[in-house]
């Protein structure tokens, strides 16, 4: 199973989950599906919270879902640590790198997204805001999807009040570094 896949559990209308190219969103509903070939097929209707969609999900027990849970404290936290710190200094060739970037996205991982961003960010500071027209779309790309994830985090950890102080700080810090874009 791939990174940030997850395979037999409980899906609830209600839970967070983040998909790495749609990004963040409560579950609405579970349906069946009718296939071609006559199967049915579970579907989780996601509704996202940056594009205002609502997507369907395959979730049938045999597939390897692209999804995960939203994010916890601990992972919040990493994410702000990774952010950070000192970007990556070495540059490989800049379509091997956006190859590498894009991978990074498409796992779904918090931290990886949150490495990408900081990368990202630098190379942008250190260009004086100027960044390729790929290297500016995946930049707005990850910071949607840290900060639809942020969003989620909070609003169903805030709908069942317990956030606490300090894990609102970390998300306003990581909030406040993605702010510039």
């Amino acid at each position: 199973m791939k990174t940030g896949q997850m395979k037999d559990i409980p899906y609830q209308v209600g839970m967070g989950v983040v998909h790495p190219v749609h990004g963040a969103g409560l579950i609405k509903g579970i349906e069946d599906i009718l296939i071609p070939g006559g199967e049915m097929r579970k579907y989780l209707l996601v509704s996202l919270f940056h594009k205002g969609l609502m997507v369907k999900i395959p979730a049938h027990p045999d597939d390897e879902l692209a999804i995960r849970h939203v994010a916890d404290d601990h992972q919040m936290e990493e994410c702000l640590r990774v952010l950070k710190t000192a970007p990556k200094a070495i540059r490989q060739r800049w379509n091997r790198e956006h190859s590498d970037n894009l991978k990074k996205l498409k796992s779904g991982n918090l931290q990886l997204v949150a490495e990408v961003a900081r990368d990202l960010l630098a190379r942008k500071e250190k260009a004086k805001g100027r960044l390729s027209i790929l290297d500016d779309k995946l930049l707005t790309s990850v910071v949607e999807q840290i900060c639809g994830e942020i969003d989620c985090y909070l609003g169903i950890k805030g709908e069942k009040k317990v956030v606490d102080e300090s894990m609102q700080e970390v998300c306003q810090e990581i909030l406040a570094i993605l702010q510039p874009v």
